[in-house]
């Protein structure tokens, strides 16, 4: 009795192990920004209605999360396009928005996604990327949430895919990019907070290509 109870156990402790090995490689498997969305095939433009969509939806979150008191800035690809051009790469028509944790966790869940439905977006949310997706006809927007360094020097990216990654490869930058006050750009006509520094986040953000225009594979 004494063997078969050693024999379940093991069986087990060997199914549990095998699980959490699983797990680990899924978390640290590449995500779709990991992977890189230029690196994606896709047209060099999007239909209009598609980019029209998303300009609305990146100002009705800008204007809730400023309501919000919430730290946010253009970020990612949406951030490029506005320093070269004031506006979003033609081959990118979804916009980017990073925002801190410690803003948006202050807010009531539910409150936050009534907000948001009030203003005709969907909210959603992947604990496993660390990002909230905003929906609005045939846009979509991301806000990629970024929380403080136990160090205090620096943010990086939660989510359950991030805590698994060493910490060279977790996606951070300085605290000092997101000095209180923001500066602003326009993109599209709007006048949105961006990080200070002009392209200093995107060598964190892009560290093996930060320095080239990279277009995807098709355009």
């Amino acid at each position: 009795m004494v063997g078969l109870t050693r024999l379940l156990t093991w069986k087990r402790l060997t199914v549990l192990g095998c699980v959490s090995l699983l797990l680990i490689v899924y978390l640290s498997l590449p995500s779709t920004r990991d992977r890189r969305w230029y690196y994606r095939r896709a047209p060099c433009s999007f239909p209009d209605k598609q980019v029209h969509d998303g300009i609305i939806a990146m100002a009705k979150a800008h204007t809730l999360l400023k309501k919000l008191n919430i730290v946010h800035f253009l970020c990612y690809g949406t951030l490029w396009g506005t320093l070269r051009s004031n506006k979003m790469l033609s081959w990118d028509p979804e916009p980017d928005i990073c925002v801190t944790n410690e803003g948006i966790s202050a807010v009531d869940e539910a409150y936050l996604y009534k907000l948001f439905q009030f203003e005709g977006l969907i909210l959603s949310y992947s604990s496993q990327e660390g990002m909230y997706t905003v929906t609005y006809g045939a846009a979509t927007v991301t806000l990629t949430v970024f929380e403080e360094s136990e160090d205090g020097e620096s943010y990086q990216r939660i989510g359950l895919r991030s805590r698994v990654l060493p910490p060279d490869m977790k996606e951070k930058f300085p605290k000092r990019l997101l000095a209180d006050p923001l500066p602003n750009l326009e993109c599209f006509g709007l006048i949105l907070p961006v990080p200070h520094e002009d392209i200093e986040i995107q060598k964190y953000l892009y560290p093996d290509d930060w320095w080239i225009e990279v277009r995807p594979p098709g355009c």
